[in-house]
């Protein structure tokens, strides 16, 4: 048990030095959610319980837990991603067949990479190809299947 209180610190620790959210160009990647203020805001780590760093950690949620005992989670904050801007996430699993492309009606992109690599039954790993900042337009999202062929869209 004291290997793990040691891996607990030194993830803790690295969690700690490392920002809320990184911003390359027309892509903000978070773990949970994003705000529109986030987009151009260059803080590294914004204060501990404001509402960014909600956003950024836990995502959009009222408090209360759904049937299975999980916390609800919105979505409403991906209409307020900007136009021409996208944001890529982790934290909510979406689907376990794909990674899940939302793109709101300004053209705001919400891209979730979550598909359960290693919380759900059937869940794999998904990635996104780092050459799509040369093609906006058409995101290369990658994942892999147990037992599967390598998937591309």
């Amino acid at each position: 048990w004291k290997t793990g209180i040691k891996h607990q610190k030194n993830f803790l620790s690295l969690i700690e030095q490392s920002p809320d959210w990184v911003e390359l160009g027309d892509w903000l990647f978070v773990h949970a959610a994003v705000d529109a203020n986030m987009y151009g805001n260059s803080v590294f780590r914004t204060n501990a319980n404001s509402y960014l760093a909600m956003m950024a950690i836990y995502g959009q949620t009222d408090g209360t837990l759904d049937d299975n005992g999980y916390v609800k989670r919105f979505y409403d904050w991906v209409d307020e991603i900007p136009k021409n801007k996208n944001a890529v996430l982790g934290h909510q699993i979406m689907s376990v067949k794909a990674p899940v492309v939302r793109i709101h009606k300004n053209g705001g992109k919400g891209i979730f990479l979550d598909t359960g690599s290693s919380k759900a039954d059937g869940g794999f790993l998904s990635f996104l190809d780092m050459d799509i900042m040369k093609d906006a337009e058409h995101p290369h999202l990658f994942w892999l299947r147990p037992h599967d062929e390598f998937g591309r869209e």
